[in-house]
Formats: structure tokens, C-alpha cells, sequence
């Protein structure tokens, strides 16, 4: 007669092969409880794709507003170089015509005539408003 094992209360599973194959008849339990049918992999697949829409989605949001900003940005340096502009452009037509009210004929001269004159008050031993003398 076979006798059990040593440790094992009852006769059952007191070999190693029958302990074996007990284990491997519970791993493939399970192992069949564990497998997925194709409609868990397909739902998996499924919620995979929504999740890297949605992150697509996202990143191409995060990259519409970073184009924003940019933009956004430009048309601040083109409003502040036009401000600039317009004010240099009110600045010199104010001293045009501070010019034309203290000298009144200088309206009929030619560009070439306007800038000669000035030359030459400008050039004035007499004159101590400027230093721009040759």
C-alpha cells in the first residue's frame, strides 16, 4: 500500500504528480477565466481610440490657442509700430506748419528751395539754436 504523504491529513493529493496536475487543472480554470473574447478586445480597441482622439483633440486645441497668442502678439507690435509712426508723422507736420506760420512764403517753395533755405538759417554764424555747423 502507498501511503500519504507526510504532512498531508488525508490520502488526497499526497504525490507530487497528482499535486502537479491538480495545479495545472486550476491554472487552466484560470487561464480560460482570464481570456478575453474578441468583443472585450474590440471594446478595449474601441475606448483606446476615443482616448487618443480625445488627447489629439487637445493638442490641437492647445495648438490653436499657442497661434493665437502669437498672433495676438504680432498684431500688438504692428499697433505699437503704426502709434509710433502716426505720432513721428503728427510731430513733423506740427513743426511743417509752425514753420509756414512764422514764414509765410516758404508755402511757395519747392522742396529743393524749402531745404536750401533751412540750410542756410540753419548754417548762420548768427544762428545759436543749432549746433549742427560744417
Amino acid at each position: 500500500m502507498i501511503h500519504p504523504k507526510k504532512g498531508s491529513p488525508s490520502g488526497r493529493n499526497a504525490y507530487p504528480v497528482t499535486e502537479k496536475m491538480e495545479e495545472l487543472k486550476k491554472e487552466k480554470k484560470n487561464d480560460m477565466a482570464k481570456k478575453k473574447t474578441f468583443q472585450e478586445y474590440t471594446q478595449e480597441a474601441l475606448l483606446e481610440i476615443e482616448k487618443t482622439e480625445a488627447a489629439l483633440k487637445q493638442v490641437k486645441l492647445e495648438k490653436e490657442q499657442a497661434e493665437h497668442r502669437i498672433q495676438r502678439s504680432l498684431n500688438y507690435l504692428d499697433t505699437q509700430k503704426k502709434k509710433k509712426r502716426k505720432a513721428r508723422t503728427h510731430l513733423l507736420i506740427q513743426k511743417g506748419a509752425a514753420i509756414e506760420a512764422i514764414c509765410k512764403d516758404t508755402k511757395y517753395l519747392t522742396e529743393a528751395e524749402f531745404y536750401q533755405l533751412m540750410d542756410e538759417l540753419l548754417h548762420d554764424p548768427a544762428c545759436k539754436f543749432c549746433d549742427c555747423r560744417s
